[in-house]
């Protein structure tokens, strides 16, 4: 196993992220893979605490007795069972019989540790970050609203890339910083035109996306300079930035969770209040983008403009 270092933590896995902790550093988790198969026949006996997916769910996150005998299980249906001790900091996963452990490195690096964090009463985005001339943005989504596509034609006009689709941020006194998260981008099958001739080995996520690498930001902390909100609009509009008062942004943030149907009162309430800190400190904007033309480098520069230009 090795120490791989993604959302400000210090992961012991067997699963390479491509982002090693300096030598010497200890684990802050443990990801341990458990050669016996799980039974999701069998139902977990907790309180309910998160889940996504209705009558066919895609993950339900159950917290089971009391502290401190109690833990926490994570059911991805169809996958595994990951077993969380009550501090956070081991997660033993119970593979479905006959899943590779490959197939879940995503999941692990993104909706696992989005758990892991938000158990630890840290503060998380639903986003994809980038940096240019460092200056960072972070471009927050529910699945489909384009940030993920934003954030690659970013990273063709020579913006690198901080994480997608989780984004581990801190407030303290008047900055916001965030961390270094995912090194790869998924892109849907109408946006993975953009990494052509750039992926040496076409590798695909769970749900079918293409994973591409771009250039990494060269930091593991650094400031949060803007959060976008991109908003997918007719191909004849203009490229428009509105930044919103700190109550929209505080409500718009809130219904945009990387965790779906929260529940425990008291992880609620820390992201509640990080997100409070946040806007109170960082610009957030709405952004339309028209969808649907062809991109042309002028038009990228105009996107990139948006996305990176400095305010007084």
């Amino acid at each position: 196993m090795t120490i791989q270092r993604l959302y400000g933590l210090n992961v012991d896995t067997t699963l390479d992220w491509g982002t090693p902790a300096m030598a010497g550093e200890a684990a802050d988790l443990m990801i341990v893979m458990t050669p016996a198969a799980t039974d999701q026949a069998c139902q977990i006996e907790g309180r309910l605490i998160a889940s996504l997916g209705g009558d066919e769910p895609f993950y339900e996150l159950f917290c089971t007795g009391d502290s401190p005998v109690g833990h926490y299980v994570l059911r991805l249906h169809g996958l595994a069972d990951l077993h969380i001790d009550r501090e956070v900091t081991t997660v033993d996963v119970r593979l479905n019989q006959g899943v590779p452990e490959e197939r879940l490195s995503v999941l692990l690096s993104g909706t696992v540790l989005a758990v892991m964090l938000m158990l630890r009463r840290l503060t998380v985005l639903h986003a994809s970050a980038i940096e240019r001339d460092a200056v960072v943005t972070a471009l927050v989504g529910n699945s489909g609203a384009g940030k993920s596509t934003i954030a690659a034609m970013a990273c063709l006009t020579g913006a690198s890339l901080v994480s997608d689709d989780v984004l581990r941020v801190d407030t303290t006194g008047s900055t916001t910083s965030c961390y270094r998260g995912a090194n790869s981008l998924r892109l849907r099958p109408t946006s993975q035109a953009l990494a052509n001739g750039l992926v040496e080995e076409e590798r695909f996520s769970l749900d079918g996306r293409m994973l591409w690498a771009p250039e990494r930001a060269s930091r593991d902390l650094m400031p949060l300079d803007r959060v976008i909100i991109p908003r997918l609009s007719m191909a004849d509009t203009d490229l428009a930035l509105t930044q919103l008062s700190v109550r929209e942004a505080l409500f718009a943030l809130l219904g945009i969770p990387r965790v779906h149907n929260w529940t425990d009162a008291v992880t609620a309430s820390a992201q509640f209040d990080g997100l409070a800190s946040l806007v109170e400190v960082t610009p957030v904007y709405r952004l339309d983008v028209p969808w649907g033309l062809d991109v042309d480098d002028a038009w990228l520069g105009q996107l990139s403009e948006a996305l990176f230009h400095r305010t007084a």
